[in-house]
């Protein structure tokens, strides 16, 4: 679906699984081990973390003026960090970050819930039902 809207995805995990990430459609995957991606000069205009594990300020070196960090999980001192510089970094910085809640350990947002946290707007084609709506 991100394709269809012309995103252009970078999937960053071990190295375990960066086949099966190429497969599913990433153009760019990283293993995390071997590369921080923060410090490639790479620039995102959304990056989606589900581990977060690295000083919040880190991030913003990776992120586009107007780009949001957005974390789903991790060290629960990093995640006090980064509330806590939240109202800073949106004030000092084109940038944001924050948190999307969790309910039972499962995301629940639907693919056009998390692309809003870029600020773009996403829609299957007409017809077709996107993954959360056919899902059972």
């Amino acid at each position: 679906m991100a394709r269809g809207v012309g995103v252009e995805l970078t999937g960053v995990d071990s190295e375990a699984t960066l086949a099966a990430m190429r497969e599913v459609g990433y153009d760019h995957v990283i293993d995390y081990r071997r590369q921080d991606f923060t410090a490639l000069g790479k620039r995102y205009d959304l990056i989606l973390d589900t581990r977060t594990n690295r000083f919040p300020l880190r991030y913003l070196r990776a992120l586009e003026p107007g780009g949001r960090y957005v974390t789903v999980g991790g060290d629960t001192r990093r995640l006090i960090q980064m509330f806590l510089l939240r109202p800073f970094v949106r004030r000092w910085t084109e940038k944001d970050i924050g948190a999307a809640l969790a309910r039972s350990h499962r995301l629940q947002s639907s693919p056009g819930q998390l692309a809003s946290c870029s600020g773009t707007q996403t829609r299957p084609p007409r017809g077709r039902a996107s993954p959360s709506e056919s899902a059972p």
